[in-house]
């Protein structure tokens, strides 16, 4: 999904949602139960937002704006 896609698209690559909820500023929240991710479309039908949580599958297991832990400056870098 990129944003910027519409609402058809989206129901064709993901699927229709579990709950749409109405957000502010005339959106409606897609989310989807037992996924990680949800989308948010605007009132015009297109893709203006696009939430992934979680970190299982991250180094340590840790959630990526935890930043790393040796003082670098690759804060959320998830290592190979």
């Amino acid at each position: 999904m990129l944003l910027g896609d519409t609402a058809s698209d989206l129901l064709a690559k993901v699927g229709q949602p579990s709950a749409r909820t109405p957000v502010k500023d005339y959106h409606t929240m897609w989310s989807y139960v037992g996924r990680n991710y949800s989308f948010e479309v605007s009132d015009g039908g297109d893709v203006i937002s696009l939430l992934i949580y979680g970190y299982e599958g991250t180094s340590g297991e840790q959630p990526l704006d935890q930043g790393d832990q040796d003082g670098g400056n690759d804060a959320g870098a998830v290592s190979p």
